[in-house]
């Protein structure tokens, strides 16, 4: 015979004892989430997991991934452990691992691998990645310890079925090239399992609360130039490469007192002090005033369709870079991050439709001609024009939608544009899915060909680098994570590159990789700017990127 047990509360009425039942339950629940945030804010203290370090002491697991294997140091050459995917959460954390350690020589490449140990799957999550891409969402970074300089691991699912299924365990790899000289090691922490980086739909942005990865005192990297040969990527020869012909050239930012050559031949210094400098070319030092004596040559009608991205752009065209310039104002809100309640006296910042002439004195001004009859006329002399257009991304959010702009022939409207810029992505990351997206890009180019002839060229802007935090706004509900921006520009870049790169001149102006590749600390302060606006002298190098790309 079994004997029940229950909890006997004597001379308590049956309402009474409910009360005290439940204010037990609530106090254990209130301890418990206390607990839990002390773990978070201690973890927090050691730099948001970015520089934990913990010791491991596994024996077997650390033979495994200190062991040198022979081969090249590509990850389609080197095997992957069987241990590693008998790793369970149970056993060990998730860690990273170099199979090569031994140094190497500047343009060489480095497998760097993360295993994800596997663990038990929220049975009530709803969560699901894009198709084909991962459960897990890791943050990883190469630093070097003299220069600072960042290199991102793009880190790609291995070929391994167990990859697709969720609560197995996941190993990512990536071949990472090396361009300057120095010692490097790896930082950085899991994001979000169980696809949790994906807010579509229905679901909200998800608290980020970073689980530390495993890594060893030994994964250190030394890079140098071969014995009597000259790096072409060093800064003793960045003066002698040519000018930048694109807008997508991958670079690094150099404190300025590693520069062997004067300040003012490199893009002004960020708020860290910091130059960016590509590796294969140079940037031309355009003054806002020479950027339009070339567009004046060149592309004399622009068309120009964004979100306050592009808003925050055009203000320092219009007014030749003076907005946010002055050394008082760096810091304000407006310049560090949101202007949208700020008066700008240029042009109508609000508005849907905006011409804007600019001249090299004057900066840009609101077209003086009446162009309420729907066409805007002649470009007066000596002035280029700029035709904003400003769009939600390609959400449902647009009113009317963003596809009536093209209604009864931009063209005829507006002109007929040298460039057509599209400044996309940041909107359809924060309240629309991927799917949606990617229907909405597909009549977006179908409209493209429609109405833009060859000689057209195309601006793709991609969307802002985001990390190290996630929209805590409760009305707005943004869906940003560093994985959905990334899947969304890749899409729309490699779409327009398919469908118009064989007939037409197609410029990819990255943004996102010049703030991705800023130094941690970096991107730590620009993820407080909730809109994931960067500051005013960021703003400038993104110009300084596009002049060159479209004028040199």
């Amino acid at each position: 015979m079994s004997t029940r047990y229950t909890c006997q509360l004597p001379g308590f009425s049956s309402v009474a004892k409910l009360a005290v039942l439940s204010m037990i339950f609530y106090l254990l629940l209130y301890y418990y989430f206390i607990a839990e945030l002390n773990i978070v804010v201690n973890a927090t203290k050691r730099n948001d997991f970015y520089n934990f370090k913990p010791h491991i002491d596994k024996p077997l697991l650390d033979k495994e991934i200190s062991r040198e294997l022979v081969g090249s140091n590509k990850c389609s050459d080197l095997p992957i452990p069987k241990l590693f995917w008998n790793m369970t959460i149970d056993n060990s954390s998730a860690f990273v691992t170099i199979p090569h350690t031994h140094d190497i020589n500047i343009d060489e490449t480095l497998c760097v691998r993360v295993v994800v140990p596997s663990k038990p799957v929220e049975f009530y999550s709803t969560f699901a990645p894009i198709a084909n891409t991962p459960w897990d969402s890791i943050l990883l970074d190469m630093v070097g310890q003299r220069t600072g300089i960042s290199i991102p691991v793009s880190l790609q699912m291995t070929d391994n079925t167990a990859n697709y299924k969720n609560g197995l365990t996941h190993i990512y790899e990536a071949d990472v090239l090396f361009r300057d000289a120095d010692v490097y090691y790896p930082q950085g922490y899991i994001e979000y399992r169980n696809a949790k980086w994906n807010s579509e739909q229905h679901l909200n942005a998800q608290p980020l609360l970073p689980e530390p990865l495993e890594i060893s005192d030994k994964l250190i990297i030394s890079v140098t130039a071969k014995q009597n040969n000259t790096n072409p990527y060093g800064l003793d020869n960045y003066l002698n490469l040519p000018f930048c012909t694109t807008a997508n050239a991958e670079g690094r930012w150099i404190h300025i007192d590693q520069l062997p050559f004067d300040i003012s031949l490199a893009s002004p210094p960020d708020n860290f002090n910091r130059v960016w400098l590509p590796y294969k070319c140079r940037l031309r030092q355009y003054s806002y005033p020479q950027l339009f004596q070339c567009l004046k040559e060149k592309y004399p009608l622009i068309h120009w369709f964004g979100d306050s991205n592009t808003r925050r752009a055009l203000k320092k065209i219009t007014s030749l870079g003076n907005w946010c310039s002055a050394p008082e104002e760096r810091n304000n809100l407006m310049c560090t991050c949101n202007d949208n309640a700020s008066n700008f006296g240029k042009y109508d910042t609000h508005a849907l439709f905006a011409p804007i002439d600019f001249d090299s004195i004057n900066g840009g001004n609101t077209a003086l001609q009446d162009y309420s009859n729907g066409n805007l006329g002649l470009i007066p002399a000596n002035k280029t024009r700029i035709v904003l257009f400003r769009w939600g991304g390609l959400t449902m959010l647009n009113n009317p939608p963003w596809s009536d702009t093209f209604n009864g022939g931009i063209n005829v409207r507006a002109g007929v544009p040298s460039i057509a810029i599209f400044a996309l992505v940041n909107w359809d990351v924060a309240f629309s899915s991927y799917t949606f997206f990617t229907q909405e890009v597909n009549k977006l180019l179908d409209l493209v060909s429609e109405n833009y002839p060859a000689s057209t060229q195309i601006v793709i802007r991609t969307g802002q680098y985001f990390c190290c935090t996630y929209d805590m706004d409760i009305n707005l509900n943004r869906k940003y994570s560093r994985l959905r921006y990334k899947y969304f520009n890749d899409y729309i870049v490699n779409a327009f590159q398919i469908r118009f790169g064989s007939s037409r001149k197609v410029h990819v102006w990255d943004v996102s990789q010049i703030s991705e590749r800023r130094e941690y600390h970096a991107r730590q302060e620009a993820s407080t700017c909730a809109p994931n606006h960067v500051r005013a002298e960021i703003i400038d190098l993104e110009n300084q990127i596009l002049a060159n790309a479209i004028c040199n």
